[in-house]
């Protein structure tokens, strides 16, 4: 099962991927547990209960990352691509979530109302703040 959405920002590339990236950022606008290794092969925890590994890191294009929460089918990852593309009032992210396991409850949830809650809207408040 995958997840596709396009989030656009009032703000560069380079700060909606640092704020994706950043670890101390990231718990700012989470407000929760955040720890990432910023490096190729590097380990990711997300609030004690989502763990993954850095794939690729692009500065202010493209990162991809495996995913998985601690409550899914053992061995199984997801994988999270972020994409950012200059628009002119900012950025475009372009989204998606690969593979995520199609088992209840997992095939169940609302993924679109899931990261617009815990990320979207987040991110953009904190970049409100920012500037």
């Amino acid at each position: 099962m995958d997840f596709e959405d396009e989030i656009q920002f009032n703000a560069s590339p380079h700060e909606v991927y640092e704020l994706i990236i950043d670890e101390n950022k990231h718990q700012e606008f989470s407000n929760g547990y955040v720890r990432i290794e910023r490096k190729i092969g590097g380990s990711c925890n997300w609030y004690n209960s989502m763990f993954g590994e850095i794939h690729v890191l692009e500065q202010d294009k493209q990162i991809i990352h495996t995913w998985r929460g601690n409550d899914w089918p053992a061995d199984h990852y997801a994988t999270v691509h972020f994409n950012f593309k200059e628009i002119p009032d900012g950025t475009l992210i372009e989204f998606k979530l690969e593979d995520i396991p199609d088992v209840e409850p997992f095939n169940t949830i609302d993924w679109e109302k899931g990261w617009k809650t815990a990320y979207w809207k987040p991110m953009r408040e904190w970049l409100k703040q920012a500037n």
